[in-house]
């Protein structure tokens, strides 16, 4: 018979599977790929262009049939990139290299959580298996075991570093903790400000620099002044509504632009109040 099953067994009891499943008929051999943080079991046939996955639980039924993703171009066989290579931002859980038919074509194939918001999520991405070994070679000759150096995907999603770590036996340097101390050792760190004297010269344009904007905000108000005459206020009544309405809509827009004039002068006064005072 051709049928590809997946069991789950009992390792003190291998009498019986605790869940036999039929997953379909053919003739390539299915290659499992285990997902230790997430639990989901990926089940890629040789000469198939699906992948299916399913989440394994302790209790009955042991396995939870989730999707398949689907493609006509068959595979030789897959990869399976490390957590630490994975982008959490985007709730990408596993990434596949797909290795084709095609002689020398590799193609990326991710696997992506449905979620709206861009963050990081603790749910997807427990602590996962760090680049460093829990034992030296030494150790594991002499029968030691340890459990292996986990590392946190939040604090290290975007800190990349070459260069080489020293390994201390019973130490875990890419611990959460001892890498949010080494983030904000520079906060310790005192930096002197310079606060050397301006050149003459600077301080001479600035000046000239004040001196000519308050001249221009003096010609700003004359201005206004000089068009605010040209209106007949003794008979204003006999003035059309229409030509009354213009003339408040002009006043209203030169207000307008004034006030933002001033404004900017009054923080650019101020910028050299500060410049002044920092000689």
């Amino acid at each position: 018979m051709s049928e590809r099953q997946l069991a789950i067994w009992d390792k003190n009891d291998l009498s019986k599977p605790l869940k036999l499943d039929i997953v379909d008929s053919s003739s390539g051999i299915l290659i499992p790929h285990y997902d230790y943080d997430s639990a989901i079991v990926y089940l890629a046939g040789k000469g198939d262009g699906n992948i299916r996955y399913y989440e394994l639980v302790n209790n009955s039924p042991y396995v939870h049939y989730l999707s398949e993703y689907k493609s006509s171009s068959p595979q030789r066989g897959l990869g399976m990139m490390p957590k630490r290579g994975l982008d959490v931002m985007k709730c990408e859980i596993t990434r596949f290299y797909k290795l084709h038919i095609v002689k020398g074509m590799v193609e990326p194939v991710s696997m992506v959580v449905p979620r709206k918001s861009e963050q990081f999520h603790v749910d997807l991405y427990p602590d996962t298996v760090g680049p460093l070994p829990a034992l030296t070679a030494d150790e594991w000759l002499q029968g030691a075991d340890k459990d292996p150096l986990l590392i946190s995907l939040k604090v290290g999603a975007q800190k990349k570093s070459y260069k080489p770590q020293v390994y201390r036996p019973g130490e875990n340097p890419l611990d959460s903790k001892n890498l949010s101390n080494m983030k904000f050792k520079f906060v310790e760190q005192t930096h002197a400000v310079d606060y050397s004297a301006t050149s003459t010269s600077v301080v001479k344009k600035n000046l000239e620099n004040r001196k000519r904007m308050e001249e221009s905000k003096e010609e700003g108000l004359s201005a206004f002044d000089s068009k605010r005459k040209n209106l007949d206020m003794d008979n204003i009544a006999d003035i059309p509504e229409s030509e009354l309405r213009k003339a408040y809509f002009e006043q209203m827009e030169e207000i307008k632009s004034l006030k933002g004039e001033v404004a900017l002068k009054d923080k650019q006064i101020q910028q050299l109040r500060e410049e002044l005072k920092n000689r």
